[in-house]
């Protein structure tokens, strides 16, 4: 699921950068680093993706195997945003822990 995860996501990603080319190419251009913005882009869809209704069971909590595959996705690229120095591990391990709290919760 994760490939199919991250291909929902993949296209998200793309069409943010397909309806705003010319603020997107700004952004380069005033030095934002291209793999961070790319992996914080990644994680944000994923995780809103993941926290919307549309990937759970009946209730709140139990995700499909597509959103678990979403879930993959959002903290792969929050582990990588670790690896590479943008976040730092407590961070990342707070934001893991508000998405599956946000999973949980159905308001």
């Amino acid at each position: 699921m994760f490939s199919l995860a991250f291909s929902l996501v993949q296209r998200e990603v793309e069409q943010l950068i397909l309806d705003q080319p010319r603020e997107f190419a700004k952004m380069i251009k005033a030095g934002t680093n291209l793999r961070e913005w790319m992996l914080c882009a990644i994680a944000n869809v994923a995780g809103d993706y993941v926290e919307s209704d549309d990937y759970h069971y009946v209730d709140r909590g139990w995700v499909t195997p597509l959103g678990e595959g979403l879930l993959l996705v959002f903290d792969t690229a929050g582990d990588e945003l670790v690896r590479m120095g943008a976040v730092d591990a407590d961070y990342a391990r707070r934001q893991k822990a508000q998405i599956r709290e946000n999973i949980e919760d159905d308001d």
